[in-house]
């Protein structure tokens, strides 16, 4: 222990950003073997991660959120960063596997909807043929539109949505409601375009 803190000193006194991220790494693990409080514990591995974000070194900084969330596996922040730099790092499997994490972290606290919405987003974004993710989305925003038929902005994504999963038999009363928002608000063209949209799945629609 006494060789590690040495190392340690001698790369705090280094210049540059690197030895000070190493350094601070080497204390976290330190931390870990002591068995020291997770909270004391992960100061040392987020000072490094940001210092190698810092520096653009991704793959250093990944390593360090990942020591951060095996010390504390629900650090919502750390599976954050962890998930923009797998991002970055086109490692789209390891960023979805992260991002339905905080998902399914966020759905177990039930007060944080927008942020479950978002997280989902992200992942198709990600793997836009995710239909497990799809389908939890058409379910929240069926569920949303259940307690307010006007909010456009929900049905648009809805919309999108089945759109994707080829759900045409449920996208008529989605097209019809737009249509007629938008009639509603004089927004004529817009009117035109939900129910052209209409047509071109549902042809016999007598309302349209």
């Amino acid at each position: 222990a006494i060789g590690e803190f040495q190392e340690v000193l001698r790369l705090t006194q280094e210049d540059g950003q690197e030895a000070q991220a190493q350094a601070y790494e080497m204390l976290g693990e330190v931390f870990v073997r002591q068995g020291r409080p997770p909270a004391a514990t992960i100061t040392w591995f987020d000072r490094a991660a940001l210092l190698y974000v810092q520096k653009q070194m991704n793959n250093e900084a990944c390593r360090a959120y990942e020591r951060i969330i095996q010390v504390e596996p629900t650090n919502k922040e750390a599976l954050n960063s962890l998930g923009e730099l797998y991002t970055k790092l086109n490692l789209k499997e390891k960023a979805v596997a992260v991002y339905r994490t905080m998902a399914d972290m966020f759905e177990k606290e039930g007060t944080a909807l927008d942020k479950v919405i978002q997280l989902y987003e992200t992942i198709i974004q990600l793997e836009p043929q995710n239909r497990p993710i799809g389908e939890k989305l058409v379910g929240i925003y069926s569920s949303i539109l259940q307690r307010g038929q006007s909010n456009v902005s929900i049905r648009s994504r809805l919309i999108e949505h089945l759109v994707r999963q080829q759900r045409n038999t449920e996208l008529p009363p989605h097209y019809l409601a737009m249509a007629q928002y938008h009639l509603e608000r004089g927004m004529t063209d817009e009117a035109v375009k939900a129910l052209r949209r209409l047509l071109e799945i549902d042809s016999h629609n007598v309302e349209a």
